[in-house]
């Protein structure tokens, strides 16, 4: 150290300011002299005037008496999980005699509260001389550091120190309250106030030091301790003491895993500070600087690592999110109340179906075979979800992979992946029948569109069958999944519609507007991304899966949910999902879309979804989508049936092309859900709305008649108010020219022919 820091002499004293020999002024200076003092003093009481009304509306709209308890802080509840299996009546509390225990949520951070005698005083010294060097002496506020502080907002410096005292600090890590306005800072100041006349600074002291965020999930110096170094806090070394609490100024920045560097400087500053103010001598100050250290973080995961289902795991994030956005909880303090605050949750789970989706996806049988992949080695990822048709979770998980901890990342939630074909129903279809562009015989153009008419080359979009098969029929284009019917179709409908329609009424909320990246604008309002599903980020599984149970239900889409009715340790009710059912097609597009997809699922050439059908019970509808982007990078099956609504999503976490031998989310659909099924019996799906079925004539589409040569081989589903003429081609005569332009030109058939000027 200096000589000039060890010696804070040394600097040369200010000279007295020599006096003025000046001869004093006139009558006049005198008066001016007075009338500046009356009115400095008459600004003065104008002021004292301004302060006592402030000081009384503090009070008046203040606690001035609020004492934070501190037991309550120290008091560990475990939270429970609830499940049933009886039927989930939305809005309805629960019965608990209806209810068992799913599962004990431990604390994952392994938050281990630690007395005050257990805490090395080199660690409460660490905290104080980097923290609040007059901590041991001030009443819980320092005026000097709160007045700097304020000085600070205005002039910012470039300061180690902060203007909350350590008593302070500890008030906004319990009350969660980290409100910047000048009424929270005030309310701050006296609970610090009071909470300093209730408690000894031990008691401060043990509390702060048992709450601080540290870090990478850890509360607390002692969990910190079995973290980062794999030892209790009483067997801390000076150095590694000051190394856990220099994290506490910004956990992201000073974390000793992701930046040992920033961990080093800040430790080396806290340091510095306990040696200048005393608290470290010199030999133990250079000791501990020079001291190197060794993190464990992989030996303490190894050691501490919890498993959960992957269904709690997503309760506990959705609980969270709720006690954030509803709540305006901080994220590490909803996350702390979940951990120990004792919560009761009641889920939406199915524990049998979770425990066997569980097991099945981590057996080899349950995936078929790829080319040049083995399971689980080089295999692709993949998740699955089942849930009711109205929005009620009930089965989840997020890797094929056994899980081997907690909160891990869940591919069915978290992953953003391309959707490809799957997008197909909802973005275009749904829209494409509830407007009438087309029924369910409309015959169709396979047939591709010039991006360019000045360029014959210019031809889009490529089917995945490498050709074009021209006029066919709607279920067709939708059971061989082909590509330039959704291009055209969404050339009408305009790709604004559909992406409002997916955004604002599906709750798909990944989709971009508008980005400006590298110089290039990036929109998914465009004919690839609503038409193809080549979206920009890409979609979560779980809102693509709940977006079909439009098709399931009549045409009403639920915001999927986990969870009922969260309560606290002491009966209150602190959250409660009321699911809102908005209609979003009309219930006769939501029969015929659902007839359609039944389609995809037959064993018709060509039908790209036929293996999903179940192999427990053949006979039970299974409606459905394939899905597949780019590259084979992403591959999808989702399903229904009268009872469930699920979906597959597979594809590796670097996208890389899936080379397959069959086709196969249809195949792991079919092999999860049919033991699912075996117990239930054979039903249909319900009819909705003002819909009627027809045979129809494959050749014109139209409603067909005795003399029709080629008549359906099933029966189509129309709306009473959009019905297809009865045909006339083959009604004995055929129709003259003149008739045949006035049924193009009547409305009924917007995509018989697709190049016409209308719709060119």
């Amino acid at each position: 150290m200096s000589e000039r820091k060890k010696n804070r002499n040394w600097l040369p004293r200010r000279p007295k300011a020599e006096r003025s020999d000046t001869p004093k002024r006139g009558v006049t200076l005198a008066a001016v002299g007075r009338g500046v003092v009356i009115f400095i003093l008459i600004c003065i009481i104008a002021a004292s005037i301004v302060a006592a009304v402030l000081t009384v509306y503090v009070l008046e709209l203040i606690n001035t008496e609020e004492v934070i308890s501190l037991e309550d802080v120290k008091l560990s509840l475990t939270t429970i999980m609830y499940a049933t299996d009886k039927p989930i009546v939305p809005g309805t509390p629960p019965n608990e005699d209806d209810y068992y225990e799913l599962e004990r949520i431990q604390n994952v951070e392994n938050r281990i509260w630690v007395d005050y005698d257990q805490i090395p005083e080199h660690v409460v010294n660490a905290a104080i001389a980097i923290e609040d060097k007059r901590f041991r002496e001030h009443q819980g506020v320092d005026w000097a550091r709160t007045a700097s502080a304020a000085l600070n907002y205005f002039l910012p410096t470039d300061t180690l120190f902060g203007g909350s005292t350590i008593t302070q600090q500890l008030i906004k890590n319990v009350t969660g309250d980290n409100d910047v306005s000048p009424q929270r800072k005030v309310q701050e100041i006296f609970r610090a106030l009071n909470l300093e006349k209730a408690y000894s600074k031990e008691q401060i002291m043990e509390t702060y030091l048992n709450t601080i965020n540290l870090g990478n999930g850890v509360y607390g110096v002692q969990s910190a301790a079995n973290l980062y170094f794999g030892k209790d806090v009483s067997e801390l070394t000076v150095a590694e003491g000051a190394a856990i609490i220099a994290i506490t100024k910004n956990p992201t920045v000073y974390n000793p895993f992701r930046y040992p560097e920033n961990n080093r400087v800040r430790q080396g500053d806290i340091l510095y500070f306990m040696h200048e103010q005393g608290l470290l001598d010199e030999q133990t100050y250079l000791a501990a600087y020079d001291e190197e250290l060794a993190f464990k973080k992989e030996e303490y995961i190894a050691r501490q690592s919890t498993t959960r289902s992957w269904f709690v795991d997503y309760v506990f994030g959705e609980v969270v999110e709720d006690l954030v956005s509803e709540l305006g909880y901080e994220e590490n303090y909803a996350t702390s109340l979940l951990l120990s605050g004792g919560y009761r949750i009641y889920t939406t789970v199915d524990k049998e179906m979770q425990d066997y989706l569980e097991k099945a996806y981590t057996n080899p049988e349950t995936f078929p075979a790829l080319v040049g992949r083995s399971y689980p080695d080089d295999y692709p990822e993949s998740a699955f979800v089942v849930m009711d048709l109205n929005g009620q979770l009930r089965a989840m998980v997020g890797s094929n992979r056994t899980k081997e901890g907690a909160l891990l990342f869940n591919r069915a939630s978290d992953a953003m992946r391309q959707p490809g074909s799957a997008i197909k129903p909802v973005a275009t279809y749904a829209l494409a029948l509830e407007e009438n562009w087309v029924h369910w015989s409309s015959v169709v153009d396979d047939n591709p569109i010039l991006l360019d008419e000045d360029d014959p080359e210019s031809i889009y979009p490529l089917n995945h069958y490498r050709s074009y098969l021209g006029n066919m029929l709607l279920p067709t284009a939708i059971q061989r999944s082909t590509n330039t019917i959704p291009v055209k179709l969404i050339q009408q409908i305009t790709p604004r519609r559909s992406f409002n329609f997916m955004r604002d009424k599906l709750g798909i909320d990944t989709l971009v507007e508008r980005r400006v990246s590298g110089g290039q604008v990036l929109s998914d309002i465009d004919l690839a991304p609503m038409a193809l599903g080549g979206l920009t980020d890409g979609v979560h599984p779980l809102q693509l899966i709940a977006s079909y149970q439009i098709f399931g239900n009549g045409g009403y889409y639920t915001k999927p949910y986990s969870y009922t009715h969260v309560y606290d340790n002491e009966g209150n009710l602190i959250l409660e999902k009321r699911p809102v059912a908005t209609r979003v097609i009309s219930p006769e597009t939501a029969t015929i879309l659902n007839q359609l997809l039944q389609t995809v699922t037959q064993p018709i050439p060509g039908a790209t979804g036929a293996s999903a059908r179940l192999q427990t019970n053949y006979m039970m509808p299974v409606a459905g989508k394939t899905g597949t982007s780019d590259n084979d990078h992403d591959q999808w099956f989702i399903g229904m049936t009268p009872y469930y609504l699920a979906g597959c999503w597979l594809g590796f976490d670097i996208p890389e092309r899936i080379v397959y031998y069959n086709y196969a989310p249809p195949i792991i659909f079919s092999r999860i859900m049919g033991p699912i099924h075996y117990d239930k019996p054979t039903a249909a799906f319900p009819i909705w709305g003002n819909v009627e079925q027809k045979t129809y004539c494959t050749e014109t589409g139209m409603i067909a008649t005795p003399d029709c040569p080629h008549p359906s081989a099933g029966s189509g589903w129309y709306k009473l108010t959009y019905m297809p003429p009865t045909c006339t081609l083959h009604a004995g005569t055929l129709f003259e020219e003149e008739n045949e332009t006035e049924e193009e030109d009547d409305g009924n058939f917007p995509f018989y022919n697709w190049y016409d000027e209308d719709n060119d």
